[in-house]
């Protein structure tokens, strides 16, 4: 039996109410990657959670900040590209994988 640990980004979606303004529309979540050794899952959700969280701060879009240039460069993506997200939080969740 192998496993396998997916690095999910996951994330509260809002959207704009005429009457409410923002409102909790859910949860998103976007696999980023799947590694056959937890400890380097674990090594990039302590490195990157705090650079999620600093980067929400950065309102400029473009041209691209520090913050989001290095989820970029890291992930392919920057937080401006998940419309109406916001509280990012990566996480790690280990499977058990069976074949043959």
């Amino acid at each position: 039996m192998n496993e396998v640990t997916i690095l999910s980004l996951v994330y509260d979606i809002r959207f704009n109410d005429a009457d409410e303004g923002d409102c909790y529309a859910g949860e998103g979540r976007r696999i980023v990657s799947c590694h056959s050794d937890r400890a380097t899952v674990d090594a990039i959700v302590a490195e990157f959670n705090p650079i999620f969280t600093q980067a929400e701060k950065e309102d400029i879009v473009f041209p691209i900040q520090n913050l989001n240039r290095l989820l970029k460069a890291k992930f392919g993506f920057t937080i401006h590209d998940i419309d109406n997200g916001y509280n990012f939080n990566l996480v790690a969740e280990t499977f058990n994988v069976e074949g043959g």
